[in-house]
């Protein structure tokens, strides 16, 4: 026998291996919608005292993990509100120009 153990067949581990890191912009998945191979978020265009009206921002995005999406042109969206929860619901209403409150 080698100076080195055998390996038991029924061990088994589970790892993330780390290759690289960087910095960047990144928004919650739950923020962000897809439409076929277009990714968008929803912007707080104008606000009233009873209405809230938005508009998609088209987004460029880079790496993904399971919760969370690189924003590439993130200098666009700087000091804008942008909605996390809920996108789907406000998409139709943001093309026909405002959803209620």
């Amino acid at each position: 026998m080698s100076r080195y153990r055998r390996l038991l067949s029924w061990v088994f581990a589970e790892a993330d291996i780390i290759v690289g890191s960087s910095k960047a912009m990144a928004l919650s998945k739950t923020a962000v919608i897809q439409v076929t191979d277009e990714y968008f978020v929803m912007v707080l265009k104008n606000e009233t005292s009873n209405e809230y009206q938005f508009r998609k921002a088209k987004l460029e995005i880079g790496l993904q993990t399971e919760d969370f999406v690189e924003i590439l042109n993130a200098v666009s969206l700087k000091d804008k509100k942008i909605v996390v929860n809920g996108t789907y619901m406000l998409l139709n209403d943001a093309e026909g120009g405002g959803h209620s409150h």
